[in-house]
């Protein structure tokens, strides 16, 4: 069992992620205890917990049929969008999204995302990057993406997005962590 913490700027949600052994893929839900904070009603975001804790009051333990668990608050509800999982309690003005990508196209998730940018920033109105940088999540190759831009469609106004991919192991699968809310309050989801 991978158990990957979604830092996600200053949150942590925590995912525990199964996969088989040497293959890459997805093998059903984790064993492993996943929590932390992800967007809430200000004031009422739980201290981050070890793995072998309780889920805090007003938290649940989902585990997702796509092969991990993840804690969240209680009201958030699963919703597939064009084969990404995210969860939301307001049909997604607040939504953390869980992509699992097993053979990956690119070497590094940084390349992955410089690639996303290009495409992004000519289709987001008013697009902004605020970092994109390599890391290591959880002992394996990652990179951290955060951005603003104005929303036009679905929850038109200003928001703010916080993006963590990395490798399961070498060369895949990919998971991408992301974390999406209006700018106005964007602390508080963070």
């Amino acid at each position: 069992v991978v158990v990957a913490a979604a830092v996600l700027g200053g949150a942590a949600g925590l995912i525990a992620m199964k996969y088989g052994e040497g293959s890459g893929t997805p093998a059903g839900a984790s064993g492993g205890t996943a929590a932390g904070s992800t967007p809430s009603a200000p004031g009422t975001t739980p201290e981050p917990t070890s793995p072998a804790s309780e889920v805090p009051d007003g938290w649940h333990r989902v585990d997702d049929p796509a092969g991990f668990s993840l804690v969240v608050p209680k009201g958030w509800e699963r919703q597939v969008n064009e084969g990404q999982i995210d969860y939301t309690p307001d049909d997604g003005a607040h939504r953390i999204r869980i992509s699992v990508d097993p053979d990956p196209d690119f070497d590094h998730p940084y390349l992955h995302m410089e690639n996303m940018e290009e495409q992004l920033s000519t289709r987001l109105p008013g697009y902004q990057r605020i970092g994109m940088e390599k890391n290591t999540f959880r002992d394996r190759p990652g990179a951290l993406w955060e951005f603003t831009w104005n929303e036009t469609k679905d929850h038109a106004g200003p928001r703010h997005g916080i993006d963590q991919m990395y490798y399961g192991g070498p060369g895949g699968p990919e998971y991408a962590l992301y974390l999406t809310a209006p700018q106005e309050g964007w602390e508080a989801s963070r």
